[in-house]
């Protein structure tokens, strides 16, 4: 009994410390392969360069919307040949 008494009376060292606040960003990371839901493929009447890109990928798009702009010249370069051959081969009136 006295030795439970002699426990309880015996000092103990403690050590204090001040509460703090640190601003520590938790992160975490999973290996994984992501996939898209769902994938379209594109396609143009027409070749070209492209001009404008209207979208990034990712984005969400409504049917219509204009998506990519292709340089017209070259389009209009081959109209403009195809009616200059036109004119040669029509028959004269």
């Amino acid at each position: 009994m006295e030795d439970k008494v002699a426990m309880q009376n015996s000092a103990r060292p403690v050590a204090l410390e001040k509460v703090q606040f640190f601003n520590v960003a938790r992160e975490q990371s999973y290996p994984g392969v992501v996939q898209a839901s769902e994938e379209s493929s594109l396609s143009f009447r027409v070749g070209g360069p492209l001009l404008k890109v209207n979208i990034k990928q990712g984005d969400f798009v409504s049917a219509g919307e204009v998506l990519m702009q292709i340089d017209p010249r070259d389009l209009k370069d081959a109209i403009q040949s195809l009616e200059q051959l036109k004119e040669v081969h029509s028959p004269q009136s």
